[in-house]
């Protein structure tokens, strides 16, 4: 039997950035955009952050931040924020007033249409899902509110 030992992303040092110009790449490429430029101080959070989840968090993250990026630069902002090394507004959210899993997805999805402009197809993107999700879950909730006045 032969034992082969794989090491956390954590510890592969330069791997991080040849493997987050990859997936950078690969998600703007599926998105049909220019392969984005990394700002020194978003290489750097990434380089840094210790990426518990491996390379599949690493990912999403950048799926995420090339969905997120403007004139094809990625900045810090663009970067989930755990990337940031801090902790997200939305954990505190949940600890203060303890939402549904239902009132979370409804908060988020409203951040990322704020965020595209009510753009639903962007906002479908960015989100995974198909914009006619988005779609009904908005009719949905508009019913919603009609019976609630």
């Amino acid at each position: 039997m032969v034992s082969l030992r794989v090491p956390s992303l954590r510890e592969r040092g330069d791997d991080v950035i040849v493997l987050t110009l990859h997936l950078a790449a690969r998600h703007a490429a599926l998105l049909g955009r220019a392969e984005p430029h990394i700002s020194e101080e978003a290489m750097y959070r990434i380089r840094t952050y210790s990426w518990p989840g491996n390379v599949r968090e690493l990912d999403n993250a950048l799926a995420r931040a090339v969905a997120m990026s403007q004139h094809g630069v990625i900045l810090p902002g663009d970067l989930p924020a755990l990337a940031e090394g801090a902790a997200p507004a939305v954990l505190s959210a949940i600890h203060s007033d303890w939402p549904t899993l239902e009132e979370l997805q409804r908060r988020y999805i409203e951040r990322v249409l704020e965020h595209t402009g009510h753009n639903k197809t962007s906002a479908a993107s960015i989100l995974g899902i198909d914009r006619r999700t988005i779609q009904r879950l908005a009719s949905r909730e508009a019913g919603e509110d009609d019976k609630s006045r």
